[in-house]
C-alpha cells in the first residue's frame, strides 16, 4: 500500500468526525478537543494516530462511499495504527535548527 493520503498513509483504520450543519460553531471546539483526546487515548496503548485535511477533503466521496447523511460536515480524519519501523515516513532526514534560529520572543517584562 503507498505512503500517501488516497491510501490513509498506510493505516489500517481511520476514523471520520463530523458535525450537522446545524451545530453550533463551539461545537467544532468540541470535536477539536475530542479528536485531541482521541489521539492521546490511542497513544496510550501505544496506537500512533495521523489527523489530516486530506483524509476528508473528497467529501462528497466520503458521504456516498460511507452512506454519511448530507447534513453532516465531515470535519477530519484520524489514521490509527501501529508504528511501521520500516516505513520512509519513519526515518525522516532532517537537520534540527537551534531553536534561536527559528523563534524569537518579544517581552516588555
Amino acid at each position: 500500500m503507498g505512503e500517501g493520503a488516497t491510501s490513509f498513509y498506510g493505516a489500517p483504520v481511520c476514523v471520520f468526525l463530523g458535525l450537522s450543519k446545524y451545530s453550533s460553531k463551539y461545537s467544532y471546539y468540541d470535536v477539536g478537543t475530542f479528536s485531541q483526546t482521541m489521539m492521546l487515548a490511542a497513544k496510550d496503548k501505544g496506537i500512533n494516530s495521523l489527523p489530516a485535511f486530506t483524509n476528508v477533503m473528497y467529501g462528497d466521496v466520503l458521504h456516498k462511499e460511507l452512506g454519511i447523511p448530507a447534513d453532516i460536515n465531515v470535519l477530519i480524519g484520524i489514521c490509527l495504527g501501529y508504528e511501521g519501523k520500516e516505513s520512509i515516513m519513519n526515518k525522516p532526514k532532517s537537520e534540527h535548527l537551534s531553536i534561536d534560529k527559528y523563534l524569537k520572543i518579544v517581552s516588555e517584562w
